[in-house]
């Protein structure tokens, strides 16, 4: 996808009981904080379906995990308001979200976490000497 911050393979916590863990495409992009993702990654000859979008106010590790591998991503309200198709059809569309990820490997951790921190102002951009 064309103006992608981060993208790639993640495990993503399902949200039926019991929980279960499957692998999704993930997809964030930073024009309009906006995080979906997919079954399959779109390689296999056609655009892919969005199973889930959410517009990313927080980003964070959890804590208590073995392997440490696993973060929070945190919304205000599902994106622009839409509901998509799916087990989540019975929430409301502006319902907060939360998705628990796990990365492969703590590269992969890194580079996820690394989109919720904000550019650093500099001096110059404070209005200071």
């Amino acid at each position: 996808m064309g103006g992608a911050t981060v993208e790639g393979w993640l495990t993503k916590r399902g949200s039926g009981f019991p929980h279960k863990w499957q692998r999704r495409y993930f997809v964030f992009l930073a024009a309009s904080s906006t995080l979906y993702y997919f079954a399959a990654d779109g390689d296999e000859g056609g655009k892919p379906t969005a199973k889930g979008e959410v517009v990313v106010q927080l980003i964070r590790p959890t804590e208590g995990e073995p392997l440490g591998l696993t973060f929070e991503v945190s919304s205000a309200s599902r994106a622009g308001g839409r509901q998509l198709s799916g087990k989540n059809t019975r929430s409301p569309a502006n319902k907060p979200r939360a998705i628990l990820a796990r990365a492969p490997n703590v590269a992969e951790h890194a580079r996820w976490l690394e989109m919720s921190v904000p550019p650093l102002l500099t001096l110059s951009s404070q209005g200071a000497i």
